[in-house]
């Protein structure tokens, strides 16, 4: 056998085995899916399916308040007792329940 003849035989086996190939591609994506299918979400999309989940199963006088101090914040009115934050940072560093400083 000759060189070239050696080259054109593998030539022509490398075609019938890319019509092979582009056959079988042609007839699994014409079958849909199939039990290798799978859908991989990306970690910002959990992250809002998750806050979702959360919210719904928000209490609905719980986000009436986050609503009110949404509106007094955007509006510049919601103010901050100082005293008032660390006491309550006192009584839980301490377990009680009163007001320490009043």
């Amino acid at each position: 056998m000759k060189l070239t003849d050696a080259i054109s035989q593998i030539r022509t086996d490398n075609q019938v085995e890319v019509k092979k190939a582009r056959k079988a591609d042609a007839g699994a994506a014409s079958a849909g899916p199939s039990a290798a299918d799978k859908v991989d979400l990306s970690s910002t999309s959990r992250d809002v399916q998750k806050m979702k989940e959360i919210l719904e199963q928000t209490p609905p006088m719980r986000m009436e308040m986050i609503e009110s101090l949404k509106k007094q914040i955007d509006e510049g009115t919601y103010r901050i007792d100082a005293r008032d934050i660390a006491d309550k940072m006192m009584a839980d560093l301490l377990g009680e329940e009163t007001h320490l400083f009043e």
